[in-house]
């Protein structure tokens, strides 16, 4: 898999859940107009490669999940985080259903202690593996999109 299409298909699962979707590197953040609930997407890491022409290629996969905080009790916090995790599951699930991810592993989700921009974000970071086919046929020619609207 490309990470053209990679980056396509998180978008898509942000966008379903009415998230504000943007992608760079982590230290843009606290300069881009974000809107809550947003996500935040590092470039993807090509990690390995198993085959030549054919064969599997996995990306690891950096993502943080901003939701509004202002004035939150630590109860309310912890609320949030669950709500993200269980936001980073759903779509766990569904990109694992797409027919070119062959495996998604060493998932892990850290609370952030501090916001990442200058408004008080609650925030989740969610690190993970993605393993793909390649080459796949409905990966070679991705429909153009803009990725960062």
């Amino acid at each position: 898999m490309y990470r053209t299409r990679l980056l396509q298909l998180i978008h898509q699962e942000a966008l379903k859940s009415g998230y504000d979707f943007q992608n760079g590197f982590v230290y843009r953040i606290s300069r881009a107009d974000l809107r809550f609930p947003a996500l935040w997407m590092e470039p993807p890491v090509l990690t390995q490669m198993n085959g030549r022409k054919e064969g599997l290629i996995t990306y690891h996969i950096t993502l943080h999940l901003l939701t509004s905080g202002k004035k939150s009790t630590e109860t309310e916090k912890e609320q949030q985080w669950e709500k993200l995790e269980k936001q980073v599951l759903l779509w766990i699930d569904n990109l694992i259903s797409q027919p070119e991810i062959f495996s998604i592993d060493h998932l892990a989700c850290a609370p952030a202690e501090f916001s990442l921009t200058n408004r008080s974000e609650i925030s989740l970071k969610t690190e993970f593996d993605i393993c793909c086919a390649f080459p796949f046929e409905n990966s070679l020619n991705p429909p153009d999109e803009d990725l960062n609207p």
